[in-house]
């Protein structure tokens, strides 16, 4: 069997972004086709996504992923301790990767959120809560130690991720989009660098 090497792994794109807020785990239409729309855009680059594994925006972008037939990569989920099973991992994980971590603070040496970000190439955040903050934090603090994860984020006017709008994201170097199809088009430059560290 030949070697698999850094050049012909095929990269990890990592999505990440609300569960929904309350029981119902619910993200609003227009958020959901967005994390869908990204998806999608992540397996026709012929990338692997790797999520919370959970619902909201985590199933909206595996979802999208698993529309297409064609995609040569796998939806990863990294299941924290502790979750109901009924959402976790979401029908769109093909390899639920499932944790003792439980993660109580979304920083802390217990969080699945560094798995998350070290194992990405690739980071694009959509709108969410403490946790979400949290992990692009780390995504931001790794890219600066390590010139990787490369970290997006996508957001409507009125989305935030907790308390982050987009003019306060750019200020810390966070490359921001509004539409799947920005993103598309950067992904696939980022994609086509031989340097997975270099600017675009």
């Amino acid at each position: 069997m030949a070697d698999i090497s850094e050049a012909t792994r095929l990269p990890i794109v990592a999505v990440i972004g609300s569960a929904g807020p309350g029981l119902a785990s619910t993200i609003t239409k227009p958020q959901h086709e967005l994390a869908f729309a990204i998806g999608v855009t992540i397996a026709r680059q012929g990338c692997h996504l790797l999520t919370g594994g959970g619902p909201g925006i985590m199933a909206a972008a595996g979802q999208g992923f698993c529309s297409i037939s064609s995609s040569l990569g796998v939806s990863i989920g990294v299941i924290p301790a502790g979750k109901p099973p009924t959402t976790y991992p979401n029908p769109w994980v093909h390899l639920p990767i499932r944790t003792h971590l439980h993660g109580a603070d979304p920083t802390g040496p217990d969080s699945r959120n560094h798995i998350n970000i070290r194992s990405a190439r690739i980071v694009i955040a959509l709108t969410g809560g403490r946790g979400t903050r949290a992990e692009l934090e780390l995504a931001i603090e790794h890219h600066a130690a390590h010139n990787r994860p490369m970290v997006y984020a996508c957001l409507e006017d009125t989305d935030d991720i907790y308390g982050l709008r987009r003019g306060e994201l750019e200020a810390t170097g966070v490359v921001c989009f509004q539409t799947a199809r920005e993103v598309a088009g950067t992904l696939a430059a980022r994609l086509r660098s031989t340097d997975a560290s270099s600017p675009l």
